[in-house]
């Protein structure tokens, strides 16, 4: 009996012995494998996934510069004028004696007050505005304030004197003559 050797591909030999003609024979030996199929087509997109927890928080900034100084409030109103006052001392006044307290005023002028007192003894001091007597006072060591001014105005130019009186052994006469232009 001749023999038939087949080659497959997967170099694998078989011997197949043929002999007569009988009857109906078995299944024969399984084929070779076939080449592999191509890729199927790509899947559908999975869903997105959930988004991710927040970042930690970056650090502070710096501070910023500061902002530029408002301006200046207006000037307040400017207050009443006070008085100004002429003050003086005669260490030894005398009977008749007359001081100049000023020669010539440089502006008109009103007097509002004359103070006048002793360090020891006793006189009469007068204001006088040129020759109109404005206030007079016995000045000892508890005398002060004149109480009624008259003829008080000053013209530009006049001149305003103390002139002393019953003296008895004054010393130290302090005066104060209150004015306002």
């Amino acid at each position: 009996m001749a023999e038939l050797v087949e080659i497959y591909s997967t170099n694998t030999l078989e011997i197949i012995e043929s002999g007569g003609s009988g009857g109906g024979g078995g299944t024969g030996p399984q084929g070779p494998q076939g080449p592999a199929g191509a890729d199927g087509a790509d899947g559908a997109d999975g869903a997105d996934g959930a988004d991710g927890a927040d970042g930690a928080t970056g650090p502070q900034g710096p501070a910023g510069a500061d902002g530029a100084d408002g301006a200046d409030g207006a000037d307040g109103a400017d207050g009443a004028t006070g008085p100004d006052a002429y003050t003086g001392q005669v260490v030894a006044p005398a009977n008749s004696d007359v001081y100049t307290i000023d020669p010539a005023v440089v502006s008109d002028r009103t007097i509002v007050n004359f103070y006048a007192k002793t360090g020891g003894g006793a006189c009469t001091a007068t204001l006088k505005n040129d020759a109109a007597t404005v206030a007079t006072i016995s000045a000892t060591t508890s005398s002060g304030f004149a109480g009624l001014i008259t003829n008080g105005a000053v013209t530009d130019g006049d001149p305003i004197t103390i002139e002393i009186s019953n003296n008895t052994s004054s010393a130290n006469l302090v005066f104060q003559i209150e004015y306002t232009l």
